[in-house]
């Protein structure tokens, strides 16, 4: 996009579009690049493993560890929301978001965070009484959103029973309706 419009501004296209057209042309494309770069520099290195130790995240931020002794339960929750419109309009495959989590409730959450002061940013707010106190985001690479659990992180779920034993829930689908999109 910025070759052509640079082409286009020094003459080297058939066609010589407008000056404020390729002007905004650059300054789109500048700005599409800086944020991609953005994006990229700010997840390279985040990680969440999954593994016989337990569950431990990185990322610039700094690090999470959580051994197994230290978790009470674990489970993969998918969040499955829906905008109310008639279905005749929309139809669900497309109009519904779905979000893959893993939540995790601890033994002892406010000793962990004290130690681990990362592990307060994943904390779930509003959290039911023994349900769930920690959650992290697991990426999902759909480009269109099912309610399906084995759509999400089939590895992880089909891991988690070997590694996790006993505190290894089944997976959750949560439903929910929303005004926007």
């Amino acid at each position: 996009m910025c070759a052509l419009c640079v082409a286009g501004l020094v003459g080297l296209t058939p066609l010589q579009p407008p000056l404020p057209f390729t002007v905004v042309g650059i300054v789109v494309f500048a700005a599409l690049t800086a944020l991609f770069v953005v994006l990229l520099v700010n997840n390279v290195g985040n990680r969440l493993t999954v593994d016989g130790h337990g569950v431990r995240g990185v990322s610039r931020s700094g690090r999470i560890d959580l051994p197994w002794a230290e978790i009470a339960t674990v489970q993969v929750v998918l969040l499955v929301a829906r905008p109310v419109v008639p279905e005749l309009l929309v139809p669900t495959p497309i109009d519904r978001r779905t979000q893959a989590g893993l939540e995790l409730r601890l033994n002892d959450p406010d000793r962990l965070e004290a130690l681990q002061t990362l592990l307060a940013r994943a904390r779930i707010r509003d959290a039911r009484p023994g349900g769930a106190t920690h959650g992290f985001a697991l990426p999902s690479g759909r480009m269109i959103s099912t309610a399906t659990p084995a759509d999400y992180a089939p590895e992880l779920q089909a891991l988690l029973p070997a590694v996790a034993g006993g505190r290894a829930l089944p997976t959750e689908v949560r439903g929910s309706w929303t005004l926007l999109h």
